[in-house]
């Protein structure tokens, strides 16, 4: 026996592709900016002796991947903030320095999947709102 097709089916296969890449992205994007940043507050030793500062545009960026990360936090239960916080901010990277083109295309690219899945399902419910359903599996009634 099959399934009826249901207009969430897409959604939810988006979603997860979604999530696993946001868990990717937060799981090597975290691990780097923590091991980074304790380098830099003296919490590891650096064999070299110390870091040299960061630029102002590397630290744009430096300071940037924690949001991103809360970002994509968001987007687990809010899509449409999550997303509006990590695609401008992946933008902004990109801007910034065009070396960073294919890992902050990465993180663009999952931002604006959770952003199809909240524009898709928010249609989905506009549309089961406005459209009366009708239940074609019981009989019809005597009454009509």
């Amino acid at each position: 026996m099959t399934t009826p097709y249901s207009p969430t089916r897409p959604v939810k296969g988006l979603r997860i592709v979604a999530r696993v890449l946001s868990v990717f992205i937060i799981s090597f994007w975290g691990f780097l900016f923590f091991s980074e940043f304790a380098g830099r507050i003296g919490l590891t030793s650096s064999p070299s002796g110390g870091f040299t500062p960061l630029s102002t545009i590397d630290a744009m960026q430096f300071y940037s991947i924690p949001l991103i990360l809360i970002g994509f936090c968001l987007s687990w239960k809010w899509e449409l903030a999550g997303s509006l916080v990590t695609l401008p901010l992946a933008i902004f990277i990109i801007i910034l320095n065009q070396g960073a083109l294919i890992p902050m295309s990465v993180i663009a690219t999952t931002s604006i999947l959770f952003l199809i899945c909240w524009w898709w399902n928010r249609s989905i419910q506009v549309m089961q709102n406005s459209v009366p359903l009708t239940d074609l599996t019981s009989p019809p009634s005597k009454d009509a």
